[in-house]
């Protein structure tokens, strides 16, 4: 997860999807528009996180089942999932 991002947000499209999680709570989708591409689902948020994951708050999560993810310079393989 990666803080907000005032860049970000020029290519952030909210979507009415949100989803449940008992642990973290309510999550708001995202999809990212770059150019005439649209990512859908890309990116889900917590606005208001279960009080025993309030660390989550304000932060951006990223599937990496859709989304190029480097460490340390090196390109992760992207996992096999159902929501690949």
């Amino acid at each position: 997860m990666v803080s907000e991002s005032p860049a970000l947000s020029e290519y952030r499209e909210h979507r009415n999807l949100v989803s449940r999680c008992p642990y973290m709570g309510e999550a708001q989708h995202y999809s990212v528009r770059i150019g005439d591409k649209l990512h859908k689902d890309v990116i889900w948020f917590y606005q208001y996180p279960a009080p025993d994951s309030a660390k989550v708050q304000g932060l951006l999560g990223f599937l990496n089942e859709k989304v190029d993810i480097y460490e340390d310079g090196k390109l992760l393989s992207r996992p096999k999932s159902p929501w690949s």
